[in-house]
C-alpha cells in the first residue's frame, strides 16, 4: 500500500497516517511513504494507494494501475476513485455548519449569530442557518440591533472576510462561525478584538485562543476506517463524521458542550437532517 503525503498537508495528519499504519497492518499490507505520486512509485504488488484530492494525473494512474484502488482523501471524507463517484465536501460542510450554527446558538445571548463562509461552499450557507434557527427557533432577539439572525456572508479573501466581520459586529453578532479557510490569523484576530466569541471549521491560528470556544471539524480517520473496511463498496463515498476540537470549557461549557454532542450524533444517525436543494 502506498500512502502519499505531500509536505506541509493538512489532510494527510499524523492521526490519519497512524490509523492506515494500523489498517495495513491488520490487513498483512506493507505501508510505503512517498511525497509525491509519480508511476515508478505504483508497482504490480500495489493494492491501495491513498491521496489527496487535487494530486495530478490522479485519473491517468489509476487507468494505468487497474491492480490497484485509490482512494482519495477530501477535506469532508473519502471517495473511491471510479466513475460516479462524488466529491463528499458539500455533504460534510452542509452537516458541519448546522452543528456551527446550533453551536453558535448555544454561545450567544439573544442568538445573535453570524457566519463568514467561503464563497466555494454554497451548502455552508444554508447549514449555518438552518442549525441556527434549529436551536433558537425565530432567533428573534428584543432588544436593538435588530437583524434577522443567524446572518451568514460569503468571502473570498481577507479583506472580504475584514469587512464582513465590520458588519456582522454593527448588526450585533455576539458569536461567529468562521468556515473552511476563513479563519486566517488576521481574520481571527479581528473577530476577536471586535468581541465576538468563535467557532471554527479549523484549527485556530496562532494568538487567537482568547475567545476561539472550538472547532467542528472532520474525522477523517474515522471515514477512512469506514471505507477500508467496506472494501471498496458501493457508493464508495464516505463522508466524514463530526468531531469537535481545541474546545475552551471556559468559553463553551461542558453543558453546552454535551448538548452539541447530542446533535451531532442526531446528524449522523440521520434523524436530523439538513434540507438542500
Amino acid at each position: 500500500m502506498l500512502l502519499v503525503r505531500p509536505e506541509g498537508s493538512s489532510l494527510v495528519t499524523q492521526g490519519l497516517v497512524d490509523t492506515l499504519a494500523a489498517l495495513a497492518n491488520e490487513s498483512g499490507l506493507a505501508l510505503n511513504f512517498t511525497d509525491g505520486l509519480l508511476p515508478a512509485k505504483i508497482t504490480a504488488a500495489t493494492r491501495r494507494v491513498v491521496v489527496e484530492s487535487g494530486t495530478p494525473r490522479l485519473e491517468e494512474l489509476a487507468a494505468d494501475n487497474p491492480q490497484a484502488q485509490f482512494l482519495v482523501i477530501e477535506a469532508g471524507g473519502v471517495v473511491l476513485l471510479q466513475p460516479g463517484a462524488f466529491p463528499v465536501d458539500d455533504p460534510f460542510e452542509a452537516k458541519r455548519s448546522f452543528a456551527a450554527g446550533y453551536a453558535a446558538s448555544l454561545l450567544a445571548p439573544e442568538a445573535r449569530i453570524g457566519a463568514v463562509l467561503p464563497a466555494a461552499l454554497p451548502s455552508a450557507g444554508e447549514g449555518f442557518f438552518q442549525g441556527g434557527v434549529y436551536a433558537c427557533g425565530l432567533c428573534n432577539p428584543p432588544y436593538p440591533p435588530y437583524a434577522d439572525y443567524p446572518l451568514t456572508t460569503v468571502s473570498t479573501s481577507d479583506e472580504e472576510s475584514l469587512a464582513a466581520l465590520e458588519g456582522l459586529a454593527v448588526q450585533g453578532v455576539s458569536t461567529v462561525y468562521l468556515g473552511r479557510g476563513i479563519a486566517s490569523q488576521e481574520v481571527a484576530l479581528a473577530a476577536s478584538d471586535l468581541g465576538m466569541l468563535i467557532v471554527g471549521a479549523e484549527p485556530p491560528p496562532p494568538g487567537a485562543s482568547d475567545t476561539w470556544a472550538a472547532t467542528i471539524s472532520a474525522d477523517l480517520p474515522a471515514a477512512l476506517r469506514q471505507a477500508w473496511g467496506d472494501d471498496g463498496a458501493s457508493p464508495a463515498n464516505w463522508v466524514a463524521p463530526l468531531q469537535m476540537e481545541y474546545v475552551d470549557p471556559d468559553l463553551f461549557s461542558p453543558g453546552r458542550q454535551d448538548d452539541l454532542v447530542r446533535l451531532i450524533d442526531r446528524l449522523e444517525s440521520g434523524a436530523v437532517r439538513v434540507l438542500l436543494d
